[in-house]
């Protein structure tokens, strides 16, 4: 009798927003400002969802989130951020590379000298007097493809 599991969860649970902040007072963690993850045990957290009123039990096998019920041959986005480990801070670090790589680059573009403007407004070009353009009819009124043209 001491070895009977009395009860045995195959899926994750959503949880209800105050059962949260009860546990984060059991373990003695702060649970003002609400946040956005809780860390468990086992890579298993809870994550908050966009409306805030729940948080969605994730796991690398599994999550509660209506995304992963009705598509349950993808990933979520909450299991690929615990895939992943801290997407979120690997983007901000991209980024941050990214936009000192653009200041680099303005930096450079503004200790380039400029191009001088033209003395002269712009040139026309010049045809060749002995260029021909091509004329669709033949000398004698007749076009190309056989059908006769009227000759003004």
């Amino acid at each position: 009798m001491l070895n009977k599991t009395i009860l045995s969860v195959s899926s994750p649970v959503t949880q209800t927003r105050e059962a949260v902040v009860e546990l984060l007072k059991a373990l003695g963690r702060a649970d003002e400002p609400l946040p956005e993850i809780v860390e468990l045990a086992n890579d298993v957290r809870l994550v908050l969802s966009k409306k805030k009123d729940v948080y969605y039990t994730t796991t690398p096998t599994a999550c509660s989130c209506p995304a992963s019920v009705y598509h349950p041959d993808q990933v979520c986005k909450h299991r690929k951020g615990l895939l992943e480990g801290s997407s979120r801070e690997a983007s901000r670090a991209q980024a941050r590379a990214y936009q000192a790589r653009q200041r680099e680059l303005r930096a450079k573009a503004q200790a380039m000298p400029s191009m001088p403007e033209p003395a002269e407004g712009p040139r026309r070009l010049v045809v060749p007097p002995d260029h021909v353009s091509f004329k669709p009819f033949l000398e004698d009124g007749k076009r190309i493809d056989g059908y006769v043209a009227e000759v003004a």
